[in-house]
């Protein structure tokens, strides 16, 4: 049965190879949505998990600066010119904070584009440490940095910022976040290089030694977090109190909506594909009449000549299917950083074993499709009697 479909299959090629694309297409956009929907989905769980603080202070007008350096790998440099981080331990709302200084290298050694140095007070640090020491690796000491998931260097190696060597001690896990395209040195090493940048590089690092980027503040437990960002902007006049569950839940909110869309239009396509299958295995089948009438001649029951054809779909849909899968790995794994990088949103890459699921379940549906259609097409002739398709063959 399968020699024969397979036969048939060759026989009418050109209007095969349409219904293969048909499938090909459905695969590949419904493998591509699924995954980067669910990447992006995960990189901003990613992103509130690494956090760590309830609210980020900046510089007024920075905030979306800040947005660009944490949640979309885009490297920034802005700061106050001063450390007021034990002033801000002082006050009632703040259980504790920590400093960190953000600023862009332009031209690193180790990478083709810009990375974004971030320099930790680990002494008061309760936001990066932890989720550095994961898997048993250590802050960086003085001197030393640690570098994220995209930056091109390993451990062992030595990179250049604004004319300084750094020896690299650990790479970072990916994060989904602006972390993977980092590197992080403690707070003397920053202010060291950016000492050392006015005569060793061709741009100055920071126009102060004691510049900070931004405050993360823990706030105390059962405080309200807009009262909190009150009294910091009443005690930093030039700063910017952004609570953390907003910017995320804000961002999740828009993927909600995307998600709703994309599914929407998933749903449209599903319908388009599977009408658009069911014309053509229909059409195709009113031609072939006269062949299916010889079949019942030759004593091929109803439900044999349905299986004659659900092998010929179901050849087509596999064939088909296939194609769109690959063609989807080849875009999203190959140019996932790509990607990440267009979307300027959260992005991490899926586990093994959810890209196997939704190849499956991409391939599923597309397989289902293409079958389903078919026999559609078959249920609506099948009552036709056998000398009426034989007529239509003579």
């Amino acid at each position: 049965m399968r020699r024969i479909a397979f036969r048939n299959i060759l026989f009418y090629k050109s209007r095969n190879i349409g219904i293969l694309v048909m499938v090909a297409i459905f695969a590949f956009v419904l493998l591509v949505v699924s995954i980067v929907i669910n990447s992006i989905q995960i990189g901003i769980n990613s992103a509130g998990e690494r956090m760590g603080a309830d609210i980020m202070v900046v510089p007024k007008g920075y905030e979306g600066e800040l947005v660009e350096v944490l949640l979309r790998s885009e490297p920034s440099t802005f700061y106050f010119e001063e450390d007021q981080r034990e002033r801000l331990e002082m006050l009632s709302a703040v259980e504790k904070a920590s400093s960190q200084l953000y600023i862009e290298s332009l031209n690193a050694s180790c990478c083709s584009l810009p990375v974004q140095i971030i320099g930790v007070d680990f002494k008061n640090d309760f936001v990066v440490t932890p989720w550095i020491s994961v898997g048993g690796k250590k802050v960086p000491q003085n001197g030393e940095v640690v570098i994220g998931y995209l930056v091109e260097a390993q451990p062992g190696d030595s990179i250049i910022l604004y004319g300084t060597e750094f020896p690299v001690t650990a790479r970072l896990a990916q994060t989904g976040t602006g972390f993977d395209s980092s590197v992080f040195m403690t707070m003397e090493t920053a202010k060291s290089m950016i000492g050392n940048s006015e005569q060793k590089a061709l741009h100055v690092a920071a126009s102060s030694p004691e510049a900070v980027s931004c405050y993360m503040v823990d706030v105390v437990q059962e405080m309200d977090m807009e009262e909190a960002a009150a009294q910091i902007e009443t005690l930093l006049p030039g700063a910017k109190a952004m609570i953390s569950n907003q910017l995320l839940g804000n961002m999740s909110g828009i993927l909600r909506i995307v998600k709703i869309l994309v599914l929407l239009v998933l749903i449209l396509l599903w319908i388009m594909v599977a009408t658009i299958l069911g014309v053509v295995f229909h059409v195709s089948i009113k031609e072939r009449k006269g062949e299916l009438g010889l079949y019942r001649l030759l004593g091929y029951s109803k439900k044999k000549i349905a299986w004659l054809l659900l092998n010929e779909s179901l050849l087509l849909s596999i064939a088909g299917s296939a194609c769109g899968i690959f063609c989807g790995c080849i875009v999203v794994f190959p140019f996932k950083n790509l990607i990440a990088a267009s979307i300027e949103l959260p992005y991490k890459s899926l586990s093994l074993e959810a890209i196997l699921w939704y190849i499956f379940f991409c391939m599923f549906l597309a397989i289902a499709t293409g079958c389903l259609s078919s026999l559609l097409a078959f249920g609506k002739i099948k009552r036709i009697e056998t000398i009426l398709l034989v007529k239509e063959e003579l």
